[in-house]
């Protein structure tokens, strides 16, 4: 059965109904179950109600069956169970009873006999003997005894059962079983009768049978009833003590009297002065006085100072008298540890309560006395501590681990800083002695900052054993730069840096003694930093080293001169040569312009081209003054406007006799006409470009020169500069159009 028939069914013929199903195997009848139908089912338990209310089901193999339970029998066999008769008891009440009569209450139909209190046993025939139990069940003070199915409780000798069944001792006078008899003692002088007997205890101070008997204490072999210092009065059935003179009873022992009172039982009190008394006499009250006191009653002060005998016998302490007393208190300046001692100087400089000094001074202790003298690294000039070292900062990158210590390191105000602090110092001044001795002064390390552990601190160089500062603080530093670690507190500690001077330059670890030597100090002028054998120090330039200088100034200067020379020479010629071909462009222009454009370009005489000499003569024709409308000749209206010329008498221009027109090296005769072409002058005078400046004109006089000053005088800078719009056209005259060419063209 199952997936491709790949299971057997192993099926109990017996216990399968319908064989194996091809899909689920085995098919079980109801009362078995499983994959081979082989697991018994419970019908019970499956189905509590298979059997009758008063019947119990027990399961069987492959089924169950129904039956009564103990103490029942189904009597007469039909189906309902009935209980036992009085002589039966058990399943199907099998089992008869059979119990003893006189041990037995009767017979339970499931249990079978029941047993009366004291027997035991199957039919009740056994005694229990309630006396063997551990807890028995007498009360205390009694006796278990016994019987057969039963016990009884005797109380003891000297005891008497009462009415709650409990054994009490029997009373003062009574004794005995159950305290039948009476006692016979003194009951005044007795402590305790005894229950058993009847025997008397008599109370202390008495004896006899029944106690009536005085013991006379103070006579007994054991006469040590009363403590020291008393006597024993004895009195019937007891004693006392009375106290010696001088004495007083406390508790249970006599006490001697205290300063002031003294006599029978301490009752009478003294006449001595007690701040000043050592001793009133118990017995008599004579008074026995303090050292320094005196008289009877110790009221008389002793002057030990006055005495014959020197009463303080230091060198250095003085006698005071005082009330019942001397002392010799030591000098100024001087103590005694103990009271016997000699008197000793006191070192002021040990507490700073006790001297003045203050920084720059320290204490140094004197005979009775202290004085207050200049620190190390300080000299004293004309009373005033100067100081005597010098300080430099240096700080080290130390490698500790940031997390081995408390933040409380970074704040130099905590026991932790203090702590480290005094460890790396010691370290340092240790190393730095060992490198220059006794020029180091002090290290004193200030500050801790994070960075692994970045120490901030003061090397101090001691002048008095310095000849150079700044050469010890070199070896000093130079030797933290490359020792490469320290012991600190029996640690080995990397130095991962160092950094040092006022401008706190980081020294790399090739840094030369030079380095640290010139972030320490400057030397002077035509000096620098030399190191010999180890040793570094300001020494003076040698000559050779300024000869390159030298040699490179002479040279250099010289060849600097030629070149601007040669520099100058060809911008002369440049400008020159470009002189020259301007005035042969000008000329040019001139020479194609002579009849049209004259009177326009003649009229500034700058040496500037003009309209008409820029560019092609075709392309600027067009921009020739007399090309249009009116604005060909003009002049000056005196308000900063260009006006039309008018023509005087003579044929001359009256613009030719201004400022304006320029007769640089041209002529015309006095009829206007031109000097170089014979023509007729209509217009301006015409220029001749070749002539020089300030060429004769006609009649021989020298011709006007034009200057930039004068136009703007003559312009009167403080009024508007106008000039008339010329009349525009889109498109070029025809005059100036050259044949075959379109206007467009010319763009």
């Amino acid at each position: 059965y199952g997936v491709n028939c790949s299971n057997t069914c192993n099926c109990r013929g017996r216990d399968s109904n319908g064989g194996c199903d091809n899909v689920k195997g085995c098919i079980c009848v109801p009362q078995w179950t499983g994959e081979s139908c082989t697991v018994d089912v419970d019908e019970c338990q499956a189905n509590p109600g298979l059997c009758p209310e008063d019947q119990v089901c027990v399961n069987t193999a492959g089924g169950y069956r129904c039956e009564c339970p103990s103490g029942y029998q189904d009597t007469y066999n039909n189906g309902s169970c009935y209980t036992c008769d009085d002589y039966h008891w058990g399943p199907n009440c099998a089992n008869e009873c059979a119990c003893n009569p006189k041990g037995s209450t009767g017979c339970n139909a499931i249990t079978g006999c029941v047993c009366s209190v004291g027997w035991a046993g199957d039919r009740c025939d056994q005694d229990v003997d309630e006396c063997s139990y551990e807890t028995s069940a007498c009360p205390a003070f009694s006796t278990c005894v016994n019987n057969p199915g039963s016990y009884r409780c005797l109380c003891n000798t000297g005891f008497q059962l009462n009415a709650d069944g409990v054994c009490v001792a029997c009373s003062f006078y009574e004794f005995g079983v159950d305290c039948a008899q009476t006692c016979a003692c003194n009951e005044t002088n007795t402590a305790q009768c005894q229950a058993t007997n009847g025997t008397c205890v008599c109370l202390d101070g008495w004896t006899g049978v029944t106690c009536s008997d005085n013991v006379n204490e103070c006579q007994a072999a054991d006469s040590g009833n009363c403590p020291s210092n008393s006597r024993c009065v004895d009195s019937p059935g007891s004693f006392r003590c009375v106290c010696d003179i001088g004495f007083f009873k406390s508790g249970s022992l006599c006490e001697p009297c205290d300063a002031t009172h003294f006599g029978q039982d301490c009752a009478s009190t003294c006449s001595c002065v007690e701040a000043n008394t050592q001793d009133c006499n118990d017995t008599t009250g004579v008074c026995t006085c303090n050292t320094g006191w005196s008289g009877t009653n110790c009221s008389v002060d002793v002057d030990e100072c006055s005495a014959a005998t020197e009463y303080c016998p230091g060198p250095n302490d003085t006698c005071a008298n005082f009330d019942g007393y001397a002392e010799c208190p030591c000098d100024s300046g001087f103590y005694r540890s103990l009271p016997s001692d000699n008197c000793q100087d006191v070192n002021e400089c040990l507490d700073t309560d006790l001297n003045t000094c203050s920084h720059p001074r320290t204490c140094s202790n004197t005979e009775g006395s202290f004085t207050c003298i200049c620190k190390d690294g300080y000299l004293e000039v004309g009373g005033v501590c100067t100081v005597n070292f010098v300080q430099y900062t240096v700080k080290l990158t130390l490698g500790y681990e940031v997390s081995a210590f408390s933040s409380r390191i970074f704040d130099n105000s905590t026991a932790e800083f203090r702590t480290l602090a005094l460890q790396v110092q010691a370290s340092l001044f240790s190393y730095g002695v060992s490198l220059i001795g006794q020029a180091l002064l002090s290290v004193t390390v200030y500050g801790f900052r994070q960075g692994s552990v970045i120490t901030d601190a003061l090397i101090a160089i001691n002048r008095e054993f310095s000849d150079d500062p700044p050469v010890n603080a070199t070896t000093f530093i130079y030797g933290l730069n490359n020792v490469g670690s320290l012991t600190i507190d029996q640690s080995q500690i990397a130095i991962s840096g160092v950094t040092v001077g006022s401008a706190q330059s980081n020294l790399d670890s090739a840094a030369a003694r030079c380095d640290v030597f010139n972030e320490l100090t400057t030397c002077q002028s035509n000096f620098e930093c030399s190191e010999v054998n180890g040793i570094v120090a300001c020494r003076e330039k040698d000559d050779d080293s300024n000869y390159e200088l030298i040699i490179g100034l002479g040279v250099g200067i010289p060849l600097f001169i030629v070149l601007a020379i040669v520099v100058a020479v060809l911008v002369y010629m440049y400008v020159k040569r470009q002189a020259k071909k301007d005035i042969e462009i000008q000329e040019s222009i001139s020479s194609r312009s002579q009849g049209r454009d004259e009177p326009f370009r003649s009229v500034f005489a700058t040496q500037m081209a003009t309209k008409g000499s820029w560019g092609a003569p075709s392309r600027m024709q067009m921009y020739s003054p007399d090309a249009y409308s009116e604005a060909g000749t003009s002049e000056s209206s005196g308000e900063g406007k260009l006006l039309k010329s008018r023509q005087t008498r003579g044929g001359r221009l009256d613009f030719q006799d201004s400022a304006w027109y320029d007769n640089f090296g041209a002529s015309t005769d006095r009829g206007g006409r031109s000097a170089r072409d014979g023509t007729s002058g209509t217009g301006l005078g015409a220029i001749t470009p070749r002539s020089p400046r300030g060429a004769p004109t006609e009649g021989g006089e020298p011709g006007s020169n034009f200057s930039w000053e004068y136009m703007f005088k003559l312009l009167e800078p403080h009024k508007d500069f106008e000039i008339q719009r010329p009349n525009l056209s889109s498109s070029p005259h025809p005059t100036y159009t050259p044949r075959n060419k379109r206007p467009d063209s010319m763009a």
